[in-house]
Parts: C-alpha cells; sequence; structure tokens
C-alpha cells in the first residue's frame, strides 16, 4: 500500500473523530489539535502502562495548531512541567513517512516544544516527527526566558 493510499484511508476513518482519541483503533491514535485546548494535549501525552500500549505515537490530523493556540495564561501551567520525565507518546503528522517505532520521548521534552512554539510564534507541532526528551540547557533558556515573560506581564 503506498502512502498516499494510506493517508487516504486515515483521513476517511478518523474524520468523525476528529479531535479525540480513536475508539475503533488498535494501533492507531489520533489527535486534532484545533479540536483541543493545550494543557487538555499534554495531558494525553503519558504513555499509559495497562493496558500495554501498541504504539508508543499520536499522529496529528489536520492543519499544525496556529499561532495563538498556546496562550499567555498556559504558560505557567506548562513550566510547572518542564521537569516532567514521565515516558510520552512521540507525535507524529499524518504526512509524515517516518514511524517513531523504536524511540521515546518525555512530557518535560514536549512541554519545552510548546514553550517554544509560543516564544518563536510558531505553529505547533513545528516537525513532522517529534520525540523530545528533557534537556538541561533548552530549561536553563526556557527558564531565563520565562522570568522576562513574567516581568513584562
Amino acid at each position: 500500500m503506498n502512502k498516499i493510499s494510506f493517508l487516504l484511508i486515515v483521513a476517511l476513518t478518523t474524520t468523525l473523530s476528529f479531535g479525540q482519541k480513536s475508539k475503533h483503533s488498535t494501533s492507531l491514535d489520533f489527535v486534532n489539535l484545533n479540536k483541543t485546548t493545550v494543557l487538555d494535549f499534554v495531558r494525553t501525552l503519558p504513555i499509559k502502562r495497562e493496558p500495554k500500549p501498541k504504539t508508543t505515537y499520536i499522529i496529528t490530523i489536520g492543519i499544525e495548531a496556529k499561532v495563538g493556540w498556546i496562550k499567555d495564561t498556559d504558560i505557567d501551567s506548562l513550566i510547572a512541567l518542564i521537569d516532567s520525565k514521565e515516558p510520552a507518546y512521540c507525535l507524529m503528522k499524518a504526512i509524515s513517512s517516518h514511524l517513531p517505532v523504536n524511540e521515546s520521548s518525555t512530557v518535560g521534552g514536549h512541554v519545552m516544544n510548546i514553550i517554544d512554539a509560543f516564544r518563536y510564534q510558531k505553529e505547533y507541532p513545528y516537525v513532522l516527527t517529534d520525540c523530545p526528551k528533557n534537556d538541561k540547557q533548552r530549561k536553563m533558556d526556557i527558564l531565563n526566558w520565562y522570568e522576562e515573560f513574567k516581568n513584562k506581564q
């Protein structure tokens, strides 16, 4: 099956469940970022241990979350999660050709990417496949930025 056929099947079978995890899929989970909030999305990232997940990735469908999806009011809650080393699903855009089968990520790594999307006014996710992990240097850069951000408000 070629990539285009796969994408068509994915798009047709998930149209009715945009914004929700697929209840009928045994191997793929989907999320439409434009139908959820940032903090609700972050709550879907930790990998559930029971029952054992069939995948370690979530496919984002539709378009990326636009600039403005992440609100000023979300930043404090996101900063509180920046140290989380809880194992998390990787993200994969539906158009990506790379399945992150043997890769891992952390909630803190995703939070750093979400904050960076806010800081740099980017759509999220801004890469095709994303399996971020905690990074001490990025954390320090983000915390320094956060101090300036708080002082401006």
